[in-house]
């Protein structure tokens, strides 16, 4: 469990890749909205930044999700060495 935290970075990026992807066949761009048809119209450039930034959000926000819990769950989880150390500590005889 330990290592595969360690290399939270790419399993965060291979989700994201994922939902990403069903992210662009589930919500592809909305081409058909009329003003997005009058920005077309007047600033092209604009309107290929949105399209391009859309898509790019797609895939950086689940990124974005993923390395934040892989993270928290790093930060979390006490470290493996610690838990065999303590497995290993005889109890007191104070403690029943």
């Amino acid at each position: 469990m330990q290592r595969t935290l360690e290399s939270r970075a790419f399993i965060a990026a291979i989700l994201a890749m994922a939902a990403g992807t069903f992210l662009v066949y589930a919500h592809p761009f909305p081409d058909e909205q009329i003003f997005l048809h009058v920005i077309a119209l007047r600033a092209p450039h604009a309107f290929l930044s949105f399209k391009y930034l859309y898509y790019t959000f797609l895939f950086t926000t689940p990124y974005i999700v993923c390395l934040t819990l892989l993270s928290a769950l790093y930060i979390l989880s006490p470290p493996s060495h610690l838990a065999r150390a303590l497995a290993q500590v005889p109890r007191s005889s104070h403690e029943k």
